[in-house]
């Protein structure tokens, strides 16, 4: 799983589902935001649920996945889950100045269309009903949700977006939009038996040393090619001449991916090991391809829209006063 996407996702989801806090006593306290209360009851059904909702979508090895740092997903999961029912209180206090509300029938609306993605609605009201999470709570964050969407909506619009902004974004971040591929052959010697585990140690070096021998013919002039279809282990490409086509950057295991893209047009590699074996790499072609401008423009839109959302957050959490009660969360 790539890390990246699990933090934005994280985020993305955790956004929709939190809640706001009530008055209680100073133990029960997880944050305080401009005075106003976060409760750990709060934060612990929220927590709870975004989890429950994670499982259902990537199953319960979510939590053993490792993201940023080297950490794992559920060591972050707390502390962003309490990052983001700060950012909504402070939108929810926002939002009241600048009159933003919403009807019950809005949701109504809401609470309908998320009930119909659940599959196993017993299941999830079991889920629900033995932690403490009734149609209450629900509303109260449907509620939020929505009051979150139409003020981050507003600040996405307010500011016009001229074609000449757009065409300043394409240009400084074209980079993001090009896509290196090569077109690469190889011969593989796998450290692996048929049952698909490894080698012996002996039986490892063994290998290598022939690796290493099929690469001194190659630098004495024998066709890449031909030694590919008589030694490569790789039979699927092996028929081919070792060829694996063209290929991006993500694709395959990360030392031959390093290796090969380190290479120019007509090269080979040392021998490069991977969790598969002994390769051997060539590279037949390099190409880089430019996303237009038109069809990324209406991505860089969004993009521009979500930087002026983001700046205008952070504007609101300096001018806050937030107080974190992390202890009471690890307690």
């Amino acid at each position: 799983m790539k890390k990246t996407f699990f933090k934005i996702l994280l985020l993305a989801l955790a956004a929709s589902l939190v809640l706001t806090g009530c008055n209680t006593s100073n133990e029960d306290i997880v944050a305080v935001v401009n005075g106003t209360k976060i409760t750990k009851s709060d934060f612990e059904k929220t927590a709870l649920k975004v989890g429950k909702e994670y499982e259902m979508i990537f199953g319960e090895e979510i939590w053993t996945s490792e993201v940023e740092g080297g950490k794992t997903f559920k060591e972050e999961f707390d502390n962003e889950i309490l990052n983001v029912m700060i950012s909504q209180e402070i939108v929810n206090q926002q939002a009241e100045k600048e009159n933003i509300t919403v009807t019950d029938e809005e949701v109504a609306n809401e609470m309908s269309s998320y009930m119909q993605m659940i599959e196993n609605v017993d299941e999830y009201n079991k889920f629900m009903e033995e932690n403490g999470i009734d149609e209450e709570f629900l509303k109260n964050h449907f509620r939020q949700t929505l009051i979150f969407d139409k003020y981050r909506n507003k600040i996405m619009s307010e500011t016009e977006i001229t074609e000449n902004d757009l065409r300043d974004y394409y240009n400084t971040h074209i980079d993001e939009y090009k896509k290196e591929e090569i077109k690469a052959s190889h011969i593989l010697i796998t450290t692996l038996n048929d049952m698909g585990e490894p080698l012996s140690e002996e039986e490892t070096a063994k290998k290598e040393s022939e690796a290493q021998d099929i690469l001194a013919r190659i630098k004495q002039g024998d066709d890449f090619e031909a030694l590919a279809k008589e030694y490569s282990d790789d039979k699927a490409s092996a028929s081919n001449g070792g060829d694996l086509g063209y290929f991006a950057k993500g694709v395959m295991v990360p030392e031959f991916e390093e290796a090969a893209f380190k290479l120019e047009k007509g090269q080979v590699s040392d021998v490069v090991k991977s969790s598969f074996g002994y390769h051997i790499i060539k590279v037949d072609d390099k190409r880089e391809e430019i996303t237009s401008y038109e069809d990324e423009k209406e991505n860089i839109l969004g993009a521009i829209r979500y930087e002026i959302y983001n700046e205008k957050m952070e504007e609101l959490k300096k001018a806050s006063e937030i107080e974190q009660f992390e202890d009471v969360i690890n307690k």
